[in-house]
């Protein structure tokens, strides 16, 4: 393994924690997680303490929120000196030229010739980033990457995208990075 967590390694700690905590609670092993349901009796009846789909309901309802909450312009701490998660407007390095695909598609269409792209003119472009605190040891290490998106329009990215297309005055909440240019 590579060192990588999900959201079912993070469960399965939680129930172990729970169990050890509480020897009366028992588990049950289903659908290749240990411990997918916690029960503790109740006199004659049987409690569900807590499972692995009602977990998993929680921890995405979670992250839909968080997503909007984002995408409104607000920044997610979070917490334990993480660092925080928010929309940026980054500075365009006219050195490098991004091709407006887009762009670049209804012109050649146009003219009927697939010839001479469009770049990007504007001075800002937006992202999604991860501001971390100088408290986070080894930071190099960690990296966070929002998910791109599939035909349904639910990830991350293109949902953030999609909302800036539909206002482009939203970019106006992100914060702002220059362009650094190196001076060696």
């Amino acid at each position: 393994m590579n060192g990588q967590r999900n959201s079912k390694d993070a469960y399965v700690a939680y129930a172990k924690q729970i169990l050890k905590e509480h020897p009366e609670y028992w588990s049950k092993y289903a659908n290749r997680v240990s411990h997918y349901q916690i029960f503790h009796k109740e006199g004659t009846k049987v409690v569900e303490i807590l499972s692995y789909p009602r977990y998993m309901a929680v921890v995405k309802e979670y992250f839909k929120n968080a997503k909007h909450y984002v995408i409104e312009g607000k920044s997610l701490v979070l917490g334990n000196n993480l660092g925080r998660i928010a929309g940026r407007r980054v500075e365009r390095n006219f050195a490098n030229k991004q091709v407006n695909w887009k762009a670049s598609e209804e012109k050649w269409e146009k003219t009927g010739v697939r010839k001479g792209p469009v770049y990007f003119t504007d001075d800002e472009w937006v992202r999604i980033g991860w501001t971390k605190t100088g408290k986070l040891k080894n930071r190099f290490l960690y990296r966070f990457s929002p998910a791109e998106g599939n035909s349904t329009g639910q990830g991350f990215k293109l949902e953030f995208t999609n909302a800036n297309m539909e206002n482009p005055f939203l970019k106006q909440r992100y914060e702002y990075f220059p362009y650094i240019q190196n001076e060696d």
